[in-house]
């Protein structure tokens, strides 16, 4: 019991309990307080596929705030363009990309994702609009 009364271990004692309460609230909020109604964003799966395996699941607001996972687009070819309105290869790839997305658009198994590199929705807006680009994009907030 004497050990107990010494300022140094209560002291060690008091900071192991803040952590775990930090900890434990962090939890509740993440997990119970949330408001993200379908799901969380970011990588859902965040293992590495092997080769031949699935791409890991992830879901980013689109600018108007609809929720898209890639698993939505199961089934489909795929193109994954991770860009940003201020990186020339971008710029200069989206016309590509664009021609790409009219051609195959009405086969249904086809679809151009764009992942914006954390723009603000009006940056993204902006641009799809100066480049007259029609396929779906989001934002990855916080890279």
């Amino acid at each position: 019991m004497e050990r107990l009364r010494d300022p140094r271990t209560l002291g060690r004692y008091a900071t192991v309990a803040v952590i775990l309460l930090v900890i434990g609230a962090l939890f509740v909020q993440r997990e119970v307080l949330s408001d993200e109604e379908d799901g969380p964003l970011g990588v859902i799966d965040s293992q590495r596929p092997k080769d031949g395996e699935l791409a890991p699941d992830f879901a980013l607001l689109t600018p108007v705030g609809e929720r898209i996972a890639l698993s939505d687009f199961r089934g489909k070819t795929v193109v994954l363009n991770f860009w940003a309105t201020w990186c020339p290869p971008c710029r200069a790839e989206m016309p590509e990309l664009q021609a790409a997305w009219v051609e195959r658009q009405d086969s249904d198994d086809f679809v151009v994702l764009a992942v914006d590199f954390d723009e603000s929705a009006g940056e993204v807006n902006d641009f799809f609009a100066d480049f007259e680009l029609t396929f779906p994009v989001v934002i990855d907030e916080g890279g």
